[in-house]
């Protein structure tokens, strides 16, 4: 099979497209009927401020969410437009000043209405488009040198869809992955410093004031769990989020309980003792793992040279291994042996940490193991969002979870629920050609619908190091396993960019495209969105691409602008199928 790993040349300019990934809990909105563009969003967000007092110039790193509200599509001549509003937004992080929290300013009438829009770039669509947002804040400042402060902005801060700190257009909604930013004025120049004021308007003593100003929307809405024993008192059995339930301020910050233990039917869900731990997530809607999939890594992973997993488990350069380590974190593989960070514990924080956060914790002395994976938020199985899930939830316990014992299951059952009811064995160890001691420990499932594994339905999972059946078909604890008998490994560890003997313990899995049929990020549907992420690729605004397999598409071994016309041509019905010679 080819591998791609040539491009013919880079795109420098600024109207490339962003593409969203679009791998979360919904498919973000596209140009079509208004009811598609209307409604709420609530979009996990870190926000990085450029704060200057005359104490000197702070980076402020402020994770948490928005909840945008998306008004009907509404005409100006041929061009279509969206208003939002911003109704909430709960931010949260330290500066040299100490805490910092900040919410959505209280409106006035028409004044402090943080929104923005969304605007077509040509007829009879709504997207691509541009698009801003204003944001009026509040902020507090509990224990400053001065004493406590609340401050807010007068004049409003716009950001507008921004790659390497140049304005670009929008093609799709939600804006997962986008980055905002606060630009200079068309005319150029250095931004101005936007002056931080007490309730009288008045500025402080300190003369704050907010220069630059970045808002990144998270890569996806996923659902994930962390280990027996992990910091920050998160039960190892409740399925997390990165967005609150109920968008309301006061909600706090990531990680959420989406999910709870009791909303599974398991018996170890209590406080403190033993308590079941989740070690493998499905929502019933992964696909084999022979293309794309998210996956985390168990503590002392290292990694292939040049891998994501290496540059995590090598860091700080100067004491590598120390902190952070990538068991706290999420990674995609790139299709050749490589992969690339997604996600992270803590964020966005030192050189070690690139990625959007998840809100766990990681430090020189201890770090969060984060457990079980799915790329789409619990919305996708509890819709009312009650905590207690509709739709089925697969999973598997670790081998020291009460439940097993309590209900008759062991560790390398695949077990479902809904509607809180008691779990009951989905696949059986024997069905998947397990043994005794085996423990899975993560998992990729596909049922056809009628909730009985058989055919149509398709699994895939890994096991934890210590399982017999490993030995017995020489595999190890990074290489993802299908059922037989005994099982056999349909995606290597080298294959994920993992070295041997690193340990695979969450996965989550995505379409395997057809090589060269333009599907590049996985998501089913080869369209104009496939193409801009080809044309990103191809000026390295991107590194990688979920279904790289797909983007050749007229097969001539290289990934470039040739690629993304003929997906364009493909959609608009030019050409009848993909690839092309």
């Amino acid at each position: 099979m080819k591998k791609m790993r040539f491009v013919r040349f880079a795109l420098t300019s600024a109207s490339i497209f962003i593409g969203a990934i679009v791998m979360g809990s919904e498919q973000p909105a596209r140009a079509g009927a208004p009811s598609e563009q209307t409604g709420v969003d609530v979009l996990p967000v870190v926000v990085i401020a450029e704060a200057v007092s005359l104490l000197g110039e702070d980076t402020v790193i402020l994770p948490g969410w928005l909840e945008a509200r998306r008004q009907p599509p509404r005409l100006e001549g041929a061009t279509g437009v969206v208003d939002l509003e911003i109704v909430n937004l709960e931010l949260r992080g330290a500066s040299r000043l100490g805490l910092v929290s900040a919410v959505e300013r209280p409106d006035e009438g028409e004044a402090y209405r943080s929104g923005g829009e969304i605007r077509s770039l040509q007829p009879g669509t709504l997207l691509p488009a541009s698009g801003f947002i204003e944001l009026f804040l509040d902020l507090d400042l509990p224990a400053t040198i001065i004493g406590p402060l609340q401050l807010h902005n007068e004049t409003p801060l716009r950001l507008v869809p921004a790659v390497r700190g140049e304005a670009a257009p929008l093609d799709a909604w939600p804006p997962l992955g986008v980055t905002f930013q606060r630009m200079p004025t068309p005319t150029g120049g250095e931004l101005d410093c936007i002056a931080l004021v007490t309730a009288d308007n008045s500025e402080t003593d300190l003369e704050l004031c907010i220069r630059g100003l970045t808002l990144e929307v998270a890569p996806l809405l996923p659902s994930y769990s962390v280990a027996r024993g992990s910091l920050g008192l998160l039960h190892p059995a409740d399925v997390l989020a990165l967005t609150p339930r109920t968008a309301t301020v006061g909600s706090g910050q990531a990680p959420f309980v989406r999910i709870a233990c009791a909303g599974l039917g398991l018996s170890g869900c209590g406080a403190s003792g033993t308590q079941d731990d989740i070690d493998a997530l499905s929502f019933g809607d992964d696909l084999a793992a022979t293309g794309s999939a998210y996956f985390s890594v168990g503590p002392g992973a290292v990694g292939v040279t040049n891998s994501a997993v290496a540059e995590q488990s090598a860091c700080p350069p100067a004491k590598p291994g120390l902190s952070p380590e990538p068991e706290t974190d999420v990674f995609i593989a790139s299709g050749d042996g490589g992969n690339s960070h997604i996600l992270d514990g803590n964020g966005p924080i030192g050189a070690c940490s690139p990625a959007f956060p998840l809100g766990l914790i990681e430090s020189m002395s201890a770090r969060t193991n984060l457990n079980a994976f799915h790329r789409q938020d619990g919305a996708t199985v509890d819709a009312d969002g009650n905590g207690v899930p509709e739709r089925a939830v697969y999973f598997s316990l670790d081998a020291a979870s009460p439940s097993l014992d309590a209900f008759g299951f062991s560790a390398a059952d695949v077990l479902t629920t809904a509607n809180g009811a008691q779990p009951s064995v989905y696949a059986s160890a024997s069905a998947l050609g397990l043994q005794e001691g085996d423990d899975i420990d993560a998992l990729c499932l596909l049922d056809n619908g009628d909730g009985v594994y058989g055919g149509g339905d398709s699994i895939t999972f890994s096991l934890t190091p210590d399982s017999p059946t490993l030995i017995d078909i020489s595999a190890g604890p990074g290489d993802l396993l299908t059922p037989g008998s005994p099982p056999r490994i349909v995606q290597p560890a080298a294959a994920l960019g993992l070295a041997a003997g690193d340990d695979v313990n969450a996965a989550s899995c995505a379409p395997a495209p057809a090589v060269g049929n333009g599907d590049v990020n996985c998501d089913g549907e080869t369209n104009s969105i496939d193409a801009a992420l080809v044309l990103q690729y191809t000026a390295a605004l991107i590194g990688t691409l979920d279904c790289a397999l797909g983007a050749d598409v007229n097969t001539d071994d290289f990934i470039d602008s040739i690629d993304a016309a003929l997906v364009l041509q493909f959609e608009a019905g030019f050409l009848e199928q993909l690839p092309v010679a």
